[in-house]
């Protein structure tokens, strides 16, 4: 049988009113109460809290949904997906409190192809360790988005943010200083 991720049917999550607690190892940059793989996760209504490091992990080639979910007071991250390629999370009304380093969701290490659309979902975004839109992508900022950078935000492709008065985007460092982070580079592949 083949799919998006591959000839296996990937393996599923779905989790609706559900508790995590008190999972994942301290200090593992990929651990969590849950940690979800070349898989499809579809949560909603449910709190992941206590956790070692993150609330809850994601990466390669995952197909993710969150929703009208909390994450509290984890030992580092809310949210962090790491290398999600042309599969874009959909997140809605998300809460976070208490959580040790962020109440964010981050995205660590990405290099996007394909659309992605980053919507006002209630917390921050956090760009870690760079953000790359491949020549093939195209990253669409929404309204009242907080983005976050700490190193380099690089656009091959096409970056369209289009705010409001009432809504604007805001791009700033995770360190608000001049100098806080590299700025927004634009540079074609291509003449």
């Amino acid at each position: 049988m083949s799919n998006a991720m591959g000839t296996e049917p990937p393996a599923a999550l779905n989790l609706n009113y559900a508790t995590v607690e008190y999972g994942g190892l301290p200090n593992r940059p990929t651990g969590g109460n849950v940690e979800i793989g070349r898989a499809v996760a579809d949560i909603h209504n449910s709190t992941f809290r206590f956790g070692g490091s993150q609330g809850v992990t994601a990466a390669s080639n995952t197909t993710l949904t969150i929703a009208d979910s909390t994450f509290v007071n984890n030992g580092e991250h809310a949210l962090v997906l790491t290398n999600i390629g042309t599969l874009h999370p959909t997140l809605n009304n998300l809460t976070a409190s208490g959580n040790g380093s962020t109440n964010a969701v981050i995205f660590r290490s990405t290099h996007l192809e394909g659309e992605h659309a980053f919507v006002k979902m209630g917390l921050p975004y956090i760009f870690e360790d760079g953000m790359d839109v491949e020549e093939t992508g195209h990253m669409r900022l929404t309204p009242g988005l907080e983005i976050q950078v700490d190193t380099g935000f690089y656009v091959d492709g096409v970056l369209t943010a289009l705010g409001t008065a009432a809504e604007p985007i805001l791009i700033t460092g995770m360190i608000r200083q001049p100098g806080g982070w590299w700025g927004i580079n634009i540079s074609g592949v291509s003449a």
